[in-house]
């Protein structure tokens, strides 16, 4: 246990490290440019390099912190950008360019208020020119339609079991949860029906032919697809953290396997395998899926509808999200944060949900154990929620979209060419006065 302790301590200052550096940075810029007989910069109308200059710098570590630590981009300033009117950004910047627009609003505030000389008038006037100019211009983009939709609207049942997470893998309860999944599954009909992640513990190989047999015959009267969580051991003996798809009339069953694992609860990085175990977290090693699995192609109301899965904190990824989004009309978001219970992780993950949602113009089902399961549309806003840590059933209508948004057709180049013309407009008063 102390082990543990030690090293999610050491890890956490890791992670923390990526938004300290910035500061020294500055501060080494600052030096720099007054060796450079830069000294009346402050004064001068130049003096916006340092606070674009740490803007910059804070993006791109929170850019690096996402690289470094498995693609995820988690709690970065951008997140903010979730709501009307700050969201219209977020389809055409992305994650990481909102954070930009955050951070260099922020910066030039303080310098602003630093410069001030005993006057408030200037810095009251910056500030609410700029607070005009973040919230117009999202409130304007927002009008605007990147995405269309497509088909007829979907029914949809988010099956949230309600599981303590203490309970989830004991054996006595690994049978009570296939009973418990199986007859909420089978309760209803629904275009789409879609478990939690693990939401049977058990692998296919291990699970009884009779429960399988009772979905696919459920699948097959109704025309429901059904998708379910559960992890897959494949030939060579490695366990996957997959999704199952039973579909109506087919035979097969398609699976997605979850590509971009959690480190240090799905696998150990190399030399951290004495935490994990320290851990005592069941599937703890696990094998990633491949990077461009397809979508499912669900067949509901006569039409064919491409579903992408999203499996817990691959919401994470704008990167996965985005590549995804080009061949899908609707996502799913199978996950189990019943790790989180009680604590400000779940409305933060649906935070994230929301701007993925927004990022790619695709509706999100998100799908958990113990919550948060909700509906999001294509512009971000929750249409219908569960309430947390109970055992209830979300149902409603999706309605499936087409087209790309700006972010998913030119990815982070809007962002780095604002980042450019910060750069280059904050650069030119200051070499002309070398």
């Amino acid at each position: 246990m102390l082990w543990a302790v030690v090293g999610t301590a050491l890890f956490l200052v890791y992670l923390s490290l990526f938004l300290a550096i910035p500061v020294p940075f500055c501060k080494w810029l600052t030096q720099f440019a007054r060796a450079r007989g830069a000294k009346k910069l402050i004064t001068s109308g130049s003096f916006a390099l340092f606070p674009i200059a740490l803007a910059l710098a804070w993006t791109a570590a929170e850019a690096l912190r996402g690289m470094w630590f498995n693609g995820f981009d988690s709690l970065a300033a951008g997140y903010m950008f979730s709501v009307m009117p700050l969201r219209g950004w977020m389809p055409v910047l992305g994650i990481y360019g909102c954070s930009l627009l955050f951070y260099t609003s922020a910066s030039m505030a303080g310098a602003v208020w630093a410069a001030r000389r005993g006057s408030i008038h200037a810095p009251v006037a910056w500030g609410g020119l700029s607070l005009a100019l973040v919230v117009g211009g999202g409130a304007a983009l927002d009008v605007k339609q990147w995405v269309q939709p497509v088909g007829a609207p979907l029914s949809f049942r988010l099956i949230q079991g309600g599981i303590p997470q203490k309970a989830k893998f004991d054996a006595p309860e690994r049978a009570r949860q296939v009973s418990v999944y199986i007859d909420a599954i089978t309760a209803a009909p629904a275009d789409l029906i879609v478990t939690p992640e693990t939401a049977f513990t058990v692998t296919m190989v291990e699970l009884d032919p009779a429960v399988l047999s009772r979905a696919r015959g459920f699948s097959a009267a109704t025309g429901s697809n059904i998708f379910l969580g559960m992890p897959h051991l494949d030939g060579k003996g490695s366990t996957r953290n997959s999704v199952f798809h039973i579909a109506p009339g087919r035979l097969d069953v398609p699976r997605y396997d979850k590509a971009r694992l959690m480190p240090f609860g799905e696998y150990a990085p190399p030399g951290f395998g004495w935490f994990t175990q320290s851990m005592s977290v069941a599937l703890d090693d696990q094998t990633p899926g491949l990077s461009d699995q397809p979508p499912f192609q669900a067949r509901a109301r006569g039409t064919t509808v491409n579903v992408g899965a999203l499996v817990c904190q691959e919401e994470l990824s704008n990167s996965d999200a985005r590549q995804k989004a080009v061949h899908t009309s609707v996502f799913i978001n199978p996950g189990n944060l019943a790790w989180f219970a009680g604590t400000l992780a779940l409305p933060q993950r649906l935070q994230v949900a929301q701007v993925r949602a927004l990022e790619t113009g695709r509706p999100v089902l998100r799908i958990t154990n113990t919550g948060v399961t909700a509906h999001i549309d294509e512009k971000g806003r929750v249409l219908g929620r569960l309430p947390e840590d109970q055992a209830e059933v979300l149902q409603g209508f999706v309605q499936p979209s087409e087209g790309l948004t700006p972010f998913v057709r030119h990815g982070h180049w809007p962002a780095i060419g604002f980042a450019l013309v910060l750069l280059v407009g904050v650069s030119i008063p200051y070499l002309r006065t070398k």
